[in-house]
């Protein structure tokens, strides 16, 4: 009887460790699946070389002057687009205008004021465009805690207002996805820097994803920002980022979803709109260790732009035993041209004339490089043209550069 107990205890014993074990294979298996779904390219060499691409030398148009008529002064532009009949459309933060001008260059019309109704902006509104749809463009409205949607026309069609997010703080606009949806960015929990002299602050941000009637969906992404210190001198407390580390970046593309960048490596994450990670993009990209150019780099973009109390902080700030990261960052933004290609900024030293992307198709195999000017902050890029703002004269002006493409 003992011995018939012992082989039902030892029985049992071993269908549990069999389910056990069929439980931990089953889950691994499911474990093992969710990494084989994760798409990698790893791209050693461009395609199609390096500097494959370039920028012709005169741009195709230019708008803007530093006197004159006001509609061709900018002050404050933070978004332009090209529209489906290739009229221009800049915004103007400084006077809370929307400007249209033909395919020559010739102003059209204005629209938009300062004020909280509707088709107004707030003062001190960063006002972005983003295309929604071939008809119907977006213009950002942060200090009213809204964005607007007009079509092509300049018609004004709806607000919508950011609602309270549980959890989040200043949540904005940030962006279209291609199948309607928005992506809406903010902090985790209050927005409040506080700390402690010494304290280095590691805040986290959330992406968020509304339906296209803008229902709220679900968190798409949580990441961590760049750090943040604590340096107080005299009393008087600021937060500057530690130096030399990387900001997170972002942007939407073709396929529905997002693209992230840590920044620190040369690697692009795709994550769907169930935020599954579905791929990642890795090439070489040189890395630059920050011994070889700290001492340069503290005194250019720290030191020498400062002066009176500002330098002083920041003198005192750099004096402090910081985590400076071993290589400098990969990646400063992201971006998405009209054809899928997805375009990566290298991190810019202060000394250095040109912006220098790499570009990867939309298989996130890597093209080429392409050197922008120092002075052109890019705000849209076609097939075969970059859209944005120059500095090139002294002041700003709306120009579009050809792009010049070679192919093996």
């Amino acid at each position: 009887m003992k011995n018939t107990l012992v082989s039902i205890v030892c029985f049992f014993v071993l269908l549990i460790t069999a389910c056990q074990s069929n439980t931990d294979s089953s889950s691994r298996d499911v474990e093992a699946k969710a990494i084989i779904k994760v798409n990698t390219i790893n791209t050693t060499t461009p395609l199609l070389g390096k500097l494959g691409w370039k920028l012709k030398e005169q741009p195709l148009l230019v708008i803007g002057s530093k006197e004159g008529e006001l509609h061709d002064q900018f002050y404050r532009a933070y978004g332009a687009i090209t529209l489906e009949n290739g009229t221009f459309v800049a915004t103007n933060s400084e006077t809370s205008e929307i400007r249209f001008y033909s395919p020559d260059g010739t102003f059209r019309k204005s629209i938009g004021q300062q004020g909280q109704g509707p088709g107004d902006f707030a003062e001190f509104s960063n006002m972005r465009l983003y295309k929604l749809s071939k008809n119907e463009f977006v213009v950002n409205d942060p200090g009213n805690d809204r964005f607007q949607i007009y079509n092509n026309d300049g018609e004004h069609l709806k607000v919508h207002t950011m609602p309270k997010i549980e959890g989040a703080g200043n949540p904005s606009m940030n962006n279209v996805l291609s199948n309607g949806s928005w992506l809406i960015w903010s902090t985790e929990g209050s927005a409040v820097l506080r700390g402690n002299d010494g304290d280095i602050i590691e805040k986290k941000y959330l992406l968020h994803l509304f339906d296209p009637n803008f229902n709220y969906d679900k968190v798409l992404h949580r990441f961590t920002a760049r750090k943040k210190y604590v340096n107080t001198l005299k009393g008087i407390t600021h937060y500057p980022y530690i130096p030399l580390t990387a900001q997170p970046s972002h942007t939407t593309g073709t396929k529905a979803g997002v693209l992230f960048a840590t920044g620190v490596n040369p690697v692009i994450s795709r994550f769907d709109t169930s935020g599954q990670l579905t791929d990642q993009y890795k090439w070489e990209a040189s890395r630059i260790k920050t011994e070889d150019i700290w001492e340069r780099y503290k005194d250019e973009f720290y030191l020498a732009t400062l002066e009176g109390r500002r330098k002083e902080q920041y003198a005192h700030f750099l004096k402090q035993d910081l985590p400076i990261p071993e290589y400098t960052p990969v990646i400063s933004e992201l971006k998405v041209d009209e054809d899928g290609n997805i375009w990566a900024e290298r991190f810019q030293l202060p000394w250095h004339e040109h912006t220098t992307w790499d570009v990867l198709n939309a298989d996130g195999e890597w093209l080429t490089t392409i050197q922008v000017p120092d002075h052109l902050r890019m705000t849209e890029i076609g097939s075969d043209y970059v859209l944005g703002f120059s500095t090139k004269n002294g002041f700003t002006q709306l120009v579009s550069y050809p792009i010049v493409k070679n192919s093996k």
